[in-house]
């Protein structure tokens, strides 16, 4: 494994309260410190932005509606985008100087390292279906080995058969809609509605491609 010095992803697993407490501390270090990160990737005006609508979402999530729940997660997926970019920003800026990176308001890991081996199946699969037709949620565990996931649905309980590194549609006629996103949570759209169909999620790592999960049945309205 290879030693980096750089800003911390941690904030990923923070409970949304939490993160956008985190959220705002960064928002409020960089505009201090603003001689030093005088050009971040995403404005702070948009930051901010980003973190009321999330705040504001979450609120009204509070009511238990679905719609509202599926529109508060799209505003943390929102939220945990703009930190990492901002936090590749900080990498850059920084250089590794972990008192820099202190400055911005993220954390730092002297010790994060690159992984050498590809990481383990996804855990803890949780699938939601939204009260709009042909739509679902879907979360897994956090974990810290996994930098990307590849969704699958499909129409039967095959299994997803890669070809080295890359999905090929032809050697997986079942699957119907795919999706590669840096989040553990996601949201499918357009589904065909009414029918049983099968979810497998695959980890991806710099050190390569892990593990599918086992088919995980579930049915849209």
């Amino acid at each position: 494994m290879v030693r980096t010095s750089s800003v911390a992803r941690d904030f990923k697993k923070l409970p949304i309260p939490a993160k956008i407490v985190f959220a705002n501390n960064v928002s409020q270090l960089m505009t201090t410190n603003s001689a030093k990160f005088n050009n971040p990737d995403v404005a702070i005006l948009t930051l901010n932005g980003i973190i009321t609508g999330l705040s504001k979402a979450a609120q009204e999530a509070e009511s238990g509606d679905h719609q509202k729940v599926v529109a508060m997660h799209s505003a943390e997926k929102k939220l945990e985008t703009a930190l990492e970019t901002e936090a590749d920003y900080v990498d850059r800026i920084s250089n590794g100087d972990v008192p820099t990176i202190l400055l911005s308001g993220f954390k730092a890991t002297a010790s994060q390292t690159l992984p050498s081996v590809a990481p383990d199946a996804v855990t803890g699969i949780k699938i939601t279906s939204s009260q709009q037709q042909g739509a679902i949620h879907v979360e897994s565990d956090p974990n810290k080995n996994i930098w990307a996931y590849m969704y699958f649905v499909s129409t039967t309980a095959n299994a997803i058969v890669m070809d080295g590194n890359q999905f090929n549609m032809q050697k997986n006629p079942a699957v119907i809609s795919f999706i590669t996103d840096t989040h553990r949570k996601i949201d499918f759209t357009n589904l065909p509605s009414g029918q049983s169909l099968c979810l497998t999620i695959i980890g991806i790592n710099a050190a390569g491609i892990g593990a599918p999960t086992a088919p995980v049945t579930f049915r849209t309205l």
